[in-house]
């Protein structure tokens, strides 16, 4: 097992064991901020990304952000979580934030929203919030649209959380 820190950015990923940002700096083309640093551990053929912000999340619950491996990148589930941890009461509010947190973790791996292949969304009160969450996915998804999901749950490990979005994405850097 060998562990690296890898700067990501919207555009790409610099050599492993480099901490050397390529691209923008500051935004990708969705106008996202650039990712932090990254950990990954290489394990058995695949790549296992942590963003150290939530490395503390990732310890205790025993998770990687991302898992590269064979072409294709495997998201654990974002919420719409506040820096704090917390949620937003407002649904929308909290919606848009998930998606932005998506956005967030594929950019760890150098990948977007446009590399999106599957997409599983699961919700707390499915039909009360699933017209507003299409309005907010459809503001963060272009066509060709991913494949897609929706999951009907009673909770989620978050108190309050009303979503959680797991996805799986092409890897841009296998190609």
């Amino acid at each position: 097992m060998r562990h690296s820190w890898v700067g990501a950015t919207a555009y790409g990923t610099a050599a492993r064991g480099s901490s050397k940002r390529i691209g923008v700096p500051d935004a990708g083309p969705t106008g996202f901020p650039a990712a932090p640093r990254v950990r990954a551990v290489h394990h058995g053929g695949m790549e296992h990304l942590d963003d150290p912000a939530d490395a503390a999340t990732a310890a205790q619950w025993h998770f990687s952000h991302v898992v590269r491996s064979r072409g294709l990148l495997f998201c654990s589930g974002v919420m719409g979580t506040r820096e704090d941890g917390s949620v937003d009461a407002d649904p929308g509010t909290q919606l848009e934030r998930a998606f932005v947190r998506l956005a967030e973790t594929l950019a760890t791996a150098g990948a977007d929203v446009s590399h999106l292949v599957e997409m599983t969304s699961y919700h707390v009160g499915l039909q009360q919030h699933l017209a507003t969450f299409a309005a907010v996915r459809d503001r963060h998804l272009a066509a060709p649209y991913p494949a897609w999901s929706a999951i009907g749950v009673v909770e989620l490990a978050v108190p309050g959380a009303l979503v959680e979005i797991r996805a799986v994405a092409e890897d841009p850097q296998d190609g």
